[in-house]
């Protein structure tokens, strides 16, 4: 087998999709500042200024005489089967969380940008396109990230191509109707099944109050 490339994330939209990620699922991240290592968790991104909290563990000891504004500090945590790294600014000292600014980019092992959670079993994450059926059709979610969706679509109804960019309304359990911009990313056949595509689609310009809000939504769901 041939070893794994090492792929970025680069724009500003997939980094904070992907720390709103890591703010669910990682458990441990560690901060080289100077020579010093600290562990600790992630804290969520703030749009003003564009920054992501890191909270060090209690019983760290942190080299505050290290921690002025603009020193470069290196994140690094790791999923079951992943890692990732990337450089930041220290901007501030917010109670016990350090502000550090949100990195140009994450360096990453894995191909896809962060896992999509599961939710076409119980029917109740839905999205309306425009373009398509006069927009009125809601097309039943199969997973779902703060970085974007796949949905099932009926060819014969449904005519989506890959680079199409289309308005989203996301229909989401015991929340508001969530307005978006998506691009078409992939187009698939269910084998078997002349009747059903999957097409995956990623968000354009969802903004940190939404990405929160949907991050919010599936850290609940997967735990319940």
């Amino acid at each position: 087998m041939a070893p794994q490339q090492q792929a970025s994330l680069v724009t500003e939209e997939a980094i904070v999709a992907h720390l709103y990620y890591a703010m669910m699922e990682i458990e441990v991240i560690t901060v080289q500042v100077g020579r010093s290592v600290i562990s600790g968790t992630l804290v969520e991104p703030e749009a003003d200024p564009r920054t992501f909290g890191f909270r060090p563990d209690p019983n760290e000891e942190v080299p505050e005489r290290l921690l002025r504004r603009g020193k470069l500090v290196r994140v690094r945590y790791a999923s079951l089967l992943d890692e990732y790294a990337f450089q930041g600014a220290f901007v501030r000292m917010q109670d016990d969380v350090w502000r550090i600014s949100i990195p140009h980019t994450i360096d990453r092992k894995d191909r896809r940008l962060l896992p999509r959670y599961p939710v076409l079993k119980s029917r109740r994450f839905t999205v309306q396109l425009d373009g398509h059926a006069g927009g009125t059709r809601r097309l039943l979610m199969v997973d779902l990230s703060p970085a974007g969706f796949s949905a099932l679509v009926d060819p014969r109804l449904d005519k989506v191509t890959v680079g199409d960019t289309r308005r989203a309304v996301l229909h989401l359990p015991d929340r508001p109707a969530l307005r978006s911009r998506c691009m078409v990313v992939n187009v698939r056949h269910i084998e078997g099944d002349r009747a059903i595509d999957v097409i995956g689609c990623r968000f354009l310009g969802l903004g940190f109050s939404s990405s929160h809000m949907l991050a919010d939504l599936l850290r609940g769901w997967n735990n319940s």
